[in-house]
């Protein structure tokens, strides 16, 4: 049985940030909104994929440098840990 890599766990972490990203701002001004909240305003698409976009930029890094060149992460993490 084959583990599971950083490689994965960082896509598939990647898809369900993207997924419910895509999915939250999709119901904002759905019916799923109390009665109170119905008049606040919705962020625009554009705000939204900005601060979406600055979020997640240095996991879809991590996930290019890890899926690109296998040995950069770890050697790294090696660096990181003997200091």
């Amino acid at each position: 049985m084959n583990s599971l890599k950083f490689t994965d766990l960082l896509a598939y972490f990647l898809i369900f940030q993207t997924v419910q990203f895509l999915w939250y701002y999709s119901t904002l001004p759905g019916s799923i909104m109390p009665p109170r909240l119905k008049n606040v305003q919705k962020p625009s698409i554009r705000s939204a994929l900005i601060k979406f976009i600055t979020y997640m930029m240095p996991f879809y890094i991590m996930a290019y440098l890890a899926y690109n060149n296998k040995n950069l992460l770890p050697s790294i993490a090696a660096k990181v840990m003997r200091k």
